[in-house]
């Protein structure tokens, strides 16, 4: 099988479901142990994220993972990113092509990780106006 490739993580909750999931499936579970995992996840976080969790060696793997989630990965601002991608966008004119693509690509994203995290009732709110989400 090809490696696989994952992305780094920078600290963007838009990024977090995807990064924390390839990461568990193609590093977590392979590495042998703890400290293998935490040097793996120190090495693809970079930015804000790799700053929160670089001084975790004490503490170790459960605890960077516990900072990222608390920092970036809470459900509430994944779905408003995710959200916010979709409503926050400019408009699309017609015969815009790409652009309908890439708001339905958007749009099933937006659904497909708020549905894994038990958050598709934001979808349906109407709270997500795009004076509120931005």
């Amino acid at each position: 099988m090809p490696k696989p490739e994952i992305i780094s993580f920078d600290g963007n909750p838009f990024e977090y479901w995807n990064f924390t999931n390839a990461f568990d499936v193609n590093i977590a579970r392979r590495a042998t142990d703890d400290r293998a995992r935490l040097t793996y996840l120190i090495q693809f976080c970079t930015g804000k994220a790799k700053s929160s969790i670089e001084n975790c060696a004490s503490q170790g793997y459960a605890q960077a993972k516990l900072i990222l989630k608390e920092q970036f990965g809470q459900p509430h601002l994944i779905a408003r990113a995710h959200l916010k991608k979709v409503l926050n966008r400019p408009q699309i004119r017609p015969n815009d092509g790409p652009g309908m693509w890439d708001l339905g690509r958007d749009m099933r994203r937006c659904q497909t990780v708020l549905e894994q995290m038990s958050y598709s009732a934001d979808m349906n709110s109407f709270r997500n106006s795009s004076d509120e989400i931005g």
